[in-house]
């Protein structure tokens, strides 16, 4: 029965009328789950309102409420009343719901009483994919020995992709639960391997937990978009105006500790990343990449300087190294940012030194 779905107009009186009262007791018991009321459920249920009754539009019981709230005393009283793994609008169970929302003790409950961990919603995900999504540590852990960890959705991503999918992120909890069981080299069904679905979603957490647990990377694997895992970190559109810098840094990183990396191209990812207009993963590139300098030059010309706070820092430092090494006073930056090639020359009173050999 759907309790607020449209009553049929060629209906009796009578079956109108059961019908108001089976509508007026599931607004009775969605309120007292909503409230966390397990008295009034009790009630409810014993004046015979009926648990399994779907909510029009999601098409939800009142377990799933109570499993995504984390009321457990009322998943305790539902349970009996309730089909335990009742689909939803986009075929998701209450274990879902609960494991989504990071609901623990419902999770347990749910299992405890035979929900199926192994089920898939719509969208081909499981219980644990949900947890790792919402990067649930304690959830996943209940649900990793009942589970399948290298079981794909419809879209080709598993629970290990999905640890890793939380945004602009410096903490993956799942990654090194899931990493051990998982298939590290698996791809998506848009060719997107773990180091690159990281790396789109500016998951530098997830990236740097992968490298310290020595997950083998493919520097020359591409995405269906034709991007290696640099490439995603700085030209991702997905979060932003700036690219993923922060997973580019810990990239770089990586590919100089790699001494098995094979070669790229610093100057071609460069220019796509100016082309992007991402000024923080270029001043990355420009000051952790082999680019070339009359290159960089040509890109933080003028008041693009002020955008490089890494290659103005450097070429400052480099600037000071080379006048203590002629002995002259260093160039200072202006109010604008720009280095003043006339400032080691302010002071009269200081004559200027020789060069030497």
């Amino acid at each position: 029965m759907t309790p607020f779905s449209n009553h049929a107009s060629n209906s009796t009186d009578e079956e109108r009328n059961a019908w108001r009262r089976a509508q007026a007791l599931h607004v009775r018991l969605r309120a007292a789950v909503l409230a966390d009321d397990a008295v009034e459920i009790a009630s409810a249920l014993a004046a015979g309102a009926d648990a399994n009754a779907q909510r029009s539009g999601s098409r939800t019981i009142v377990l799933m409420d109570a499993a995504a709230a984390g009321h457990l005393d009322c998943v305790e009283i539902l349970l009996p009343a309730s089909e335990i793994d009742a689909r939803d609008r986009l075929n998701s169970t209450a274990l879902m719901h609960a494991a989504h929302a990071g609901r623990l003790a419902c999770v347990e409950r749910l299992l405890q009483a035979g929900a199926d961990p192994l089920l898939r919603d719509r969208f081909g995900m499981t219980a644990l994919m949900r947890a790792a999504k919402a990067d649930n540590l304690p959830c996943a852990q209940i649900l990793l020995p009942v589970s399948d960890p290298k079981a794909i959705d419809h879209f080709g991503h598993t629970a290990l992709m999905y640890s890793a999918d939380t945004p602009n992120s410096a903490t993956a909890w799942c990654l090194p639960l899931l990493l051990p069981v998982s298939d590290v080299r698996a791809r998506s069904s848009w060719a997107a391997t773990i180091h690159i679905f990281a790396a789109l979603r500016n998951n530098f957490g997830a990236l740097r937990a992968l490298f310290a647990l020595g997950a083998p990377i493919d520097w020359l694997a591409r995405d269906s978009q034709g991007l290696d895992a640099l490439a995603a970190a700085a030209l991702t559109e997905a979060l932003g105006p700036e690219g993923g810098p922060e997973s580019l840094e810990t990239l770089l990183c990586a590919r100089k500790n790699d001494f098995l990396a094979p070669s790229w191209d610093a100057n071609a990812l460069f220019e796509k990343t100016l082309a992007a207009g991402h000024w923080a993963c270029l001043d990355i590139l420009a000051t952790g990449a082999d680019v070339d300098p009359a290159l960089v030059a040509l890109a933080f010309m003028g008041e693009n300087r002020l955008k490089m706070p890494r290659w103005m820092a450097r070429q400052e430092r480099d600037e000071i190294g080379a006048a203590a090494f002629i002995g002259e006073k260093p160039a200072q930056s202006n109010a604008s940012g720009v280095l003043d090639s006339d400032a080691r020359f302010e002071d009269p009173s200081l004559p200027r030194a020789p060069h030497r050999l």
